[in-house]
C-alpha cells in the first residue's frame, strides 16, 4: 500500500516550524516498518495555493489540533478534488475529541487515541470506515524510531540555546487531571520508554543529522525517580544539550542538580497563574509556594528557567491578575511565556462549562488557539465575572507588564524564529493520532 500523510500548517502559531510533527513520523515509521510505501507531505508554513498533494495514494492520513482543523478540512477538499475515491483517515486531538462531528464532516475514518495499531489495521483492511477507538502501544521500546527522514527536519527549530535542535518524547501518559487539559489522545496509563532505547534514538539522530540539542516533549520528565537517575547518568555521557518539562511538585533541589550536571540546560515549569483559587479551580494539584520553590531551586542550580502562564483561566480577574503579576516579580524567571486560555474540547472546562463559571462559548474552532501576534488570542467565552472585552483588557495589562520586565512575544520574522507556542506543554506532538491537547 502506498500512504501520504499530511500536516497541515499552523498559522495561527508564532512559528508554525518550531516542532516537527512527532506523531506523523511515528505513523510514518510503523507503516514503512510493516512493508507500506509512506510519505509526509509537510505544508508547515505553506500557504494553501501552494499546497502540493500526491494524487496517487491508497489513502490518505491528516492529523489536526483544534485550531488547524480547518486546515485539516481544506486538505480534505483538495483531495476529494483531485482524487474523490481515495479513503482519508484524520486523527490528533481534536479528532480523538469530537469523533463524531469529525466523522459527519466527510472524513472516512476518525482515529480515537494512540494511532499506531489503528493505522496499520485500517491500511491492511481490518477496520471498516467510521470512529476507531485505538489501542494504544504498551511497550515503547517496541516501536519503530520515529521516521525523521521523511520530512525536512533541519527546517525545524525548536526554542534552544543550541544550534541543531529536534525533539523526542521518552513516556506517554499523564496521571494528573487539570481541568483545562484535553487527554482523549494519549491513554491515561502511564508508559515510560527505557533509557537504552532513549539513547538509541539520540545516537541516531546524531549520527543522521548531525544534531546534538535535544527538547524532551514529555509531560512530566521527572515522574519516574528511577529511571530518571539512570536516564542522566547516560545523558551525561552522551555530552549533549538538552531541555525538558515537568511540574513543580516534581522536583526537588538534589533532582534538579542531576539534571543540570547530566547536560540540561533549560527547564520549563506550567505555573498557570499566581492565584492559588484559580490554581484550585483548575485542579491543577500544586501551590503558589510550590511553584516558587521549584523556579528558585532551578535558577539556583544554574538552569535556565521557563515558566508557563496564562490569564482568562475560569475565576480570573483583577485580583488573580495582580497575584500573577506579584509571582513573576517574586521569582524572576529567565523566561516567561503567556498564552490566553482556551476551553479546549475534550477538556473538563469545555464538557462541564457551567461547574467552571465560563458561558457563551465561541463555536469558531479556528480561534482556539492561545497565543498570536505580540502574544494576543481571541477571548472564546464570557464568564460569570467578567465579559470578553474585560477579560481582553486585563490580558492585555498583564502582556504589557510582561513585556515592560522584558519578556516580549513578537510576531515571527527573521529576527525570532526561535520564538515557540507558550504553553507547548498543554498541546504538543501534532499527529494523527498524537497529542495531548490542542492548543
Amino acid at each position: 500500500m502506498k500512504i501520504t500523510l499530511i500536516n497541515p500548517p499552523m498559522p495561527y502559531l508564532i512559528n508554525d516550524k518550531a516542532s516537527p510533527p512527532m506523531g506523523l513520523m511515528y505513523l510514518g515509521a510503523v507503516l514503512r516498518h510493516a512493508g507500506h510505501d509512506t510519505e509526509i507531505v509537510d505544508l508547515a508554513s505553506t500557504p494553501p495555493e501552494d499546497w502540493q498533494i500526491p494524487g496517487n495514494p491508497d489513502y490518505y492520513g491528516v492529523t489536526a489540533a483544534t485550531p488547524q482543523y480547518k486546515y485539516a478540512c481544506m486538505v480534505k477538499k483538495m483531495i476529494r478534488r483531485q482524487n474523490p475515491g481515495t479513503p482519508i483517515i484524520i486523527g490528533g486531538p481534536h479528532a480523538s475529541a469530537l469523533p463524531e462531528s469529525v466523522l459527519a464532516d466527510g472524513f472516512d475514518y476518525v482515529v480515537v487515541g494512540e494511532g499506531e495499531n489503528a493505522i496499520r489495521k485500517i491500511v491492511e483492511g481490518d477496520k471498516a470506515r467510521g470512529i476507531i477507538m485505538a489501542e494504544p502501544p504498551d511497550d515503547l521500546d517496541a516501536l519503530p524510531l520515529p521516521a525523521r527522514d521523511l520530512i525536512d527536519i533541519l527546517s525545524y527549530s525548536p526554542a534552544m540555546q543550541a544550534d541543531k535542535v529536534t525533539t523526542l518524547i521518552s513516556s506517554r501518559g499523564c496521571p494528573f487531571k487539570c481541568a483545562f487539559c484535553c487527554k482523549k489522545v494519549f491513554s491515561p496509563k502511564l508508559r515510560f520508554r527505557s533509557p537504552e532505547n532513549v539513547m538509541t534514538e539520540i545516537e541516531d539522530i546524531r549520527n543522521n543529522f548531525g544534531i546534538n540539542g535535544f527538547v524532551f516533549l514529555d509531560d512530566t520528565f521527572t515522574l519516574h525517580k528511577k529511571r530518571l537517575k539512570e536516564m542522566c547518568a547516560r545523558l551525561g555521557r552522551a555530552e549533549i544539550s538538552w531541555r525538558c518539562h515537568t511540574r513543580v511538585d516534581q522536583v526537588d533541589k538534589p533532582t534538579l542538580e542531576m539534571l543540570r550536571m547530566s547536560g540540561c540546560t533549560e527547564i520549563s515549569f506550567g505555573i498557570e497563574s499566581g492565584s492559588q483559587e484559580v490554581l484550585d479551580l483548575l485542579n491543577k494539584g500544586t501551590s503558589v509556594e510550590q511553584n516558587i520553590a521549584a523556579l528558585r531551586n532551578a535558577k539556583d542550580v544554574g538552569l535556565i528557567t521557563k515558566m508557563y502562564i496564562g490569564f482568562g483561566w475560569p475565576g480570573d480577574n483583577r485580583d488573580t491578575l495582580e497575584a500573577t503579576k506579584k509571582l513573576v516579580d517574586q521569582v524572576s524567571p529567565d523566561q516567561c511565556l503567556m498564552g490566553t486560555f482556551v476551553p479546549l474540547p475534550g477538556s473538563a472546562v469545555w464538557e462541564r462549562p457551567s461547574e467552571y463559571g465560563i458561558k457563551n462559548i465561541n463555536d469558531d474552532f479556528s480561534e482556539y488557539y492561545m497565543v498570536g501576534s505580540f502574544g494576543k488570542a481571541p477571548i472564546n467565552f464570557d464568564s460569570e465575572q467578567l465579559n470578553r472585552k474585560e477579560i481582553e483588557g486585563l490580558r492585555d495589562e498583564l502582556l504589557l507588564f510582561l513585556q515592560e520586565r522584558g519578556f516580549m512575544v513578537q510576531p515571527l520574522n527573521a529576527e525570532n524564529r526561535q520564538q515557540e507556542n507558550p504553553h507547548r506543554h498543554l498541546h504538543h506532538v501534532n499527529a494523527i493520532t498524537h497529542g495531548k491537547s490542542n492548543a
